[in-house]
């Protein structure tokens, strides 16, 4: 310290002594910091507190692992469903969003995907493209068993299922309309916690301006994407081949694409868990 007044001798020893330190840090005998008190311990930044800083979800999301769909769900529940820019609340898991034209089979395949964890099922409208907000449902895992006792029964999510409003032909008045579309924009566009979008096409449609146009749009915001047919069980075996090259040709898909499911027989379901979980896994990575 600058108040501290060291007398001559101290001062040559102190010089011989720094002398004798560099000359065994030369000779590889000791590290830079031997004789000092900025040791491992003391260098190290103290982050005890650092999870204290982020919220419980981003920290469940962290900590977010891959799972086995054919053992770990126990349930589905709905959370809610939204509109405008009302966001749906954080479930801590990464989330799937489903997309597509009216009455393309969405909530078929959402319920096919949770069939074995029985719970809520998606809802189905009556009339074509009657979805007309963002239905947030979340996949519960299994509790443990030392949590509920005996009967193991709901655990916590362990992923969360976007089914967006059906595009295309939908009945509805301008303003719900336009609140829809505001909707399905502002989860595609802010939701933290989106790892996948799954569009939907129907095996036997040929893809149209609307189907190109949501195709675009989530390839300028940034969103994974897995381009989907479905009703493949509705085609003969030697439609199959044809119908999908109409629609590779139509989207300007990749090979390997559009991948092939059916909410009836099942067909596809595998695979199609498979890219889920891959993209959930990139997503908290």
């Amino acid at each position: 310290p600058p108040w501290q007044v060291m007398g001559e001798k101290d001062m040559e020893k102190n010089v011989e002594a720094e002398k004798k330190r560099r000359e065994r840090i030369r000779l590889g005998l000791d590290s830079t910091s031997s004789g000092r008190n900025n040791d491992a311990s003391r260098q190290k930044a103290d982050v005890s507190g650092s999870s204290r800083l982020i919220s419980a979800t981003d920290r469940s999301m962290i900590s977010w692992k891959r799972f086995r769909p054919d053992s770990a769900c126990s349930n589905l529940v709905m959370v809610g469903a939204y509109l405008d820019k009302t966001l749906p609340p954080s479930l801590g898991v990464p989330e799937v969003a489903f997309l597509g034209r009216s009455n393309v089979g969405k909530s078929s395949l959402l319920n096919r995907l949770a069939f074995k964890a029985g719970g809520d099922t998606a809802r189905v409208g009556k009339t074509p493209g009657a979805t007309a907000s963002v239905n947030l449902y979340a996949m519960l895992g299994q509790q443990k068993k030392k949590e509920g006792g005996p009967g193991a029964g709901d655990g916590k999510p362990i992923l969360g299922f976007a089914d967006l409003p059906g595009f295309g032909y939908a009945k509805l008045s301008k303003d719900t309309k336009e609140s829809v579309e505001e909707a399905a924009e502002s989860y595609l566009g802010k939701r933290r916690e989106l790892a996948l979008g799954v569009l939907l096409v129907d095996s036997r449609r040929v893809p149209n301006a609307d189907d190109r146009a949501v195709l675009a749009a989530l390839y300028d915001m940034g969103v994974p994407l897995v381009v989907v047919a479905t009703k493949s069980d509705k085609l003969k075996a030697n439609e199959v081949a044809p119908a999908m090259k109409t629609i590779r040709e139509g989207l300007g898909l990749p090979e390997g694409q559009p991948l092939r499911v059916s909410g009836v027989t099942g067909e596809g379901i595998k695979e199609l868990w498979r890219i889920i979980l891959d993209a959930c896994e990139s997503r908290v990575s």
